[in-house]
């Protein structure tokens, strides 16, 4: 989502009100678990959906992609 966007980390934490500290470790693979609010964060800010971001097609919950797959095309 964030290359869709063309977005440096320092313009995805301004839009997101995260620190691009907390950006650098997670899109660099660093934070095992980051808080739930900030996954939503950068979300909102990609114009994308956590459905998405979970590969949930919206049929009844498919999924078509590996949860796993669509977390590290966000990295």
């Amino acid at each position: 989502m964030k290359d869709q966007r063309k977005l440096t980390n320092q313009q995805l934490a301004d839009l997101a009100g995260i620190p691009v500290g907390t950006i650098n470790r997670i899109m660099a693979g660093q934070t095992d678990n980051p808080s739930f609010q900030t996954v939503c964060d950068i979300v909102m800010v990609l114009d994308g959906s956590l459905d998405e971001l979970v590969g949930i097609t919206g049929k009844r919950g498919q999924r078509s992609a590996p949860p796993v797959s669509v977390l590290l095309c966000l990295y």
